[in-house]
């Protein structure tokens, strides 16, 4: 018996190779979409104590509490989890105070620095808990903080006894260098490197797909100063914080 549905089959085989295209094709165009839909903005303002970890410094490192605002975007991949990105704007620094101790006689050096960042966080997010109003979330990665410009006071205090005798203070602009020198002529002790890379984490919880409450600690990687004191010294900048948001999707 002739094969009389050769030539039928062939066009059916042309035209569903064609079709199956045209439905990748559309299918495919319709991921960036999809993503687009699921994808939301967090907007977040919040607090940070900014302090720093030294090594084999004589003075004593204070703490400071400064405002932060980002706006950090979700982007779904799976069920429960997600990556995370965005801007953060911060205010960061920390507090020196050196002390010389001449019987009735004491010195202070004391140091204020106040620096601006701008950060591009860079987290994996997991889904550890999911109520019927509430979920809750670990975020963890990287976050790389861009200097922007900033500022050391210093003040220098001499007491006898309990009498203020003598006080000098002054205000120095801090720089930023992207690839430092250690031994630069032109660089000072109080210049910063102008990428600070650091280790985040941060739980999260969030009501009412809505809202979120974050809590989250930050450690740097490397010394945060363009100069250091001595080669085994270091100084690495420590964040813990917390922030509300509000979820725009």
């Amino acid at each position: 018996m002739p094969d009389t549905l050769t030539p039928f089959s062939g066009y059916q085989r042309y035209y569903c190779m064609n079709m199956n295209k045209w439905v990748a094709i559309l299918l495919l165009s319709t991921v960036p979409a999809v993503l687009y839909a699921q994808v939301s903005a967090d907007v977040n303002i919040g607090i940070g104590t900014y302090y720093a970890s030294a090594k084999n410094s004589q003075s004593k490192y204070l703490p400071t509490t400064k405002p932060n605002a980002s706006t950090i975007l979700n982007i779904p991949i799976k069920n429960r989890v997600a990556l995370r990105t965005g801007l953060m704007y911060s205010i960061r620094g920390y507090n020196t105070v050196n002390k010389e101790d001449f019987g009735k006689n004491k010195l202070y050096y004391t140091s204020n620095y106040r620096m601006h960042y701008i950060s591009v966080p860079l987290m994996a997010s997991f889904r550890v808990m999911d109520r019927k109003t509430v979920s809750l979330w670990m975020d963890g990665g990287m976050s790389y903080n861009f200097f922007l410009h900033g500022y050391m006071r210093y003040d220098y205090k001499n007491y006898k006894g309990n009498e203020l005798v003598s006080e000098v203070g002054e205000k120095y602009r801090i720089n930023g260098k992207i690839a430092p020198s250690k031994y630069g002529s032109t660089q000072n002790s109080y210049d910063v490197t102008g990428l600070d890379v650091a280790m985040k984490m941060q739980l999260r919880v969030v009501i009412k797909e809505k809202y979120s409450l974050s809590v989250f600690h930050e450690n740097s990687l490397y010394d945060i100063r363009v100069k250091p004191d001595n080669p085994s010294s270091s100084v690495k900048m420590r964040n813990t914080g917390m922030s509300i948001g509000y979820i725009i999707r």
